[in-house]
């Protein structure tokens, strides 16, 4: 049972004046962005982070899945290394495949071509009240299929993006 409390803060440079930061995408330095996150339920025990294209044309596409990051760690570094399944730093939470079939973040890099408008690139945390059993490298579906019964909060950043 997911109850969404409206006071959990994300904080983040990720997107400005709700346009994505070009140091997020793949054009720019393609870096997971750093996150603070504020106003945790007390029965926080792990967050899950999962970055999509809301407005991709055939379905949502998946740019970062993270999990199992303990939730006393709410500063979350930026720049997480790519194809670390485990993250030492974040002490040793998971990080999935995205839609491109790579472990860990990809950031918004679409030839401007394919955009007649921008897209919405949605950043969701997840807090979780126990870790999850799940596999690193794992997909989007597996994930939300995980984290069924566990979620607590959830909350989310936004941002634009056109090249």
């Amino acid at each position: 049972m997911c109850a969404e409390r409206a006071d959990l803060k994300i904080i983040s440079d990720f997107s400005y004046d709700n346009q994505v930061d070009s140091r997020y995408t793949a054009i720019g330095e393609n870096i997971s962005p750093p996150l603070r996150i504020e106003n945790l339920d007390e029965d926080a025990d792990t967050l899950a982070i999962v970055l999509n294209d809301a407005d991709a044309e055939i379905e949502r596409t998946t740019h970062w899945l993270i999990w199992n990051i303990p939730a006393v760690i709410d500063n979350i570094q930026g720049n997480i290394p790519m194809n670390l399944k485990k993250v030492p730093e974040l002490d040793g939470a998971y990080q999935g495949k995205n839609d491109f079939g790579d472990i860990g973040y990809r950031g918004p890099a679409l030839a401007s071509s394919t955009f007649e408008k921008p897209h919405t690139y949605r950043l969701i945390v997840y807090v979780l009240d126990q870790a999850i059993e799940l596999e690193p490298g794992a997909g989007e579906k597996e994930l939300l299929e995980a984290m069924k019964g566990k979620i607590i909060q959830k909350g989310f950043l936004s941002g634009n993006y056109q090249p």
